[in-house]
């Protein structure tokens, strides 16, 4: 990132390391500076922090912002957008468990730190 970077240099860079499967926390806070929830966020700026707090682990978040982001496609009739949080809530919805593997903080949880300790030692 630049020096002083804009909110679409944080999108950028956020959708990037997302796309990339880079670092996916950076990603979190990027897109946190990109787009604020005390915003008044459009549909396709909601669909990308669903999209990137689901690849995070934080399921819960997720699933917020992908049913706002889909009510507001609705209420302006965007039919690309509809389709699109249409199915990322849905596959929220199938989630075995909206725990996620971090917590509110985005603070990696035990089980995930000692599995990851585990993959490690395989490699």
């Amino acid at each position: 990132l630049s020096e002083n970077p804009t909110a679409n240099d944080y999108r950028k860079a956020a959708v990037y390391y997302y796309e990339e499967n880079i670092d996916i926390s950076k990603a979190v806070k990027w897109i946190d500076s990109a787009f604020k929830d005390s915003d008044n966020l459009k549909y396709w700026q909601l669909m990308y922090k669903a999209l990137i707090y689901e690849k995070a682990g934080n399921i819960i978040k997720a699933k917020e912002y992908a049913e706002k982001g889909f009510k507001n496609a609705k209420e302006i009739n965007t039919i690309d957008g509809i389709n699109a949080l249409e199915i990322i809530v849905e596959r929220l919805n199938n989630y075995n468990c909206n725990a996620g593997l971090t917590d509110v903080n985005q603070n990696s949880k035990l089980g995930w730190n000692q599995f990851k300790t585990q993959i490690q030692m395989l490699n």
